[in-house]
This record gives C-alpha cells, structure tokens and sequence, in this order.
C-alpha cells in the first residue's frame, strides 16, 4: 500500500509540471492546464501523507 501511494503521488507531481510544459508548447489551453493541475494536486494532498514520513513495515 506504501508503495502504490508513493507512485501515485509522483505521478501526481508530474501531474502539476506537465501541464505547464503543454502549455508553453501550445498543445494546451489555460483552462485545460488549471483543471488538470487542481486534479493532480488534490490527489498529491491525499496520496502523500499515506506514504511521506512513516516507518518502514
């Protein structure tokens, strides 16, 4: 269970930076980029503290 939050919240993170580089590169639009960074931003916040600072078992 660790180790699947911990996937998922890197894929999260790359979630809030890929965006941004469609962005810049033009593929897309701003209101694309803000939803699909508050998805992947809301799942980070949830995922990450299942994982971040706990002992191994």
């Amino acid at each position: 269970m660790r180790k699947i939050a911990a996937v998922v919240s890197f894929i999260a993170l790359a979630g809030t930076i890929v965006p941004s580089c469609a962005y810049l590169a033009g593929s897309l639009t701003l209101d694309q980029v803000k939803f699909w960074m508050l998805i992947s931003t809301v799942i980070w916040f949830v995922t990450v503290p299942l994982w971040m600072d706990r002992a191994e078992e």
